[in-house]
C-alpha cells in the first residue's frame, strides 16, 4: 500500500553505494565490508531511496531494474569506479 504521493515527481540526481553511517543508522551492525554496499538513489531534494529485505529493516536488498526492453538488470554497487560512472549516467536520464 502506498502512504502517500512521494517520490512522485522527485529526480533521482546520483546513485552511489550507502556509507557506513547509513548502514549502521539501520541497525546493520554486522555488515561486513567485503559485501556490496546497498544501493541509494539520491534524489533532488536530498532525500534517498533504498532497498531493505522487509518493512522490519532486517537487511538490505537487491535493487533491481527491468528495461523498457523487458531485461532485467541488478542493481548494488561494487567500488567506488562504478559508483562514479552510475552517477554519470543517471545524468542523462530525462
Amino acid at each position: 500500500m502506498i502512504k502517500s504521493e512521494f517520490p512522485i515527481g522527485r529526480k533521482i540526481t546520483g546513485v552511489r553505494g550507502m556509507t557506513k553511517s547509513e548502514i549502521e543508522r539501520n541497525g546493520w551492525d554486522d555488515w561486513h565490508p567485503l559485501r556490496p554496499a546497498p544501493t541509494v538513489l539520491q534524489l533532488d531534494d536530498g532525500s534517498i531511496l533504498y532497498t531493505m529485505s522487509d518493512e522490519e529493516g532486517n537487511d538490505a536488498g537487491v535493487l533491481v531494474a527491468t528495461r523498457a526492453n523487458g531485461d532485467d538488470e541488478y542493481l548494488f554497487v561494487l567500488n567506488a569506479r562504478q559508483t562514479r560512472a552510475a552517477a554519470d549516467a543517471a545524468k542523462h536520464l530525462p
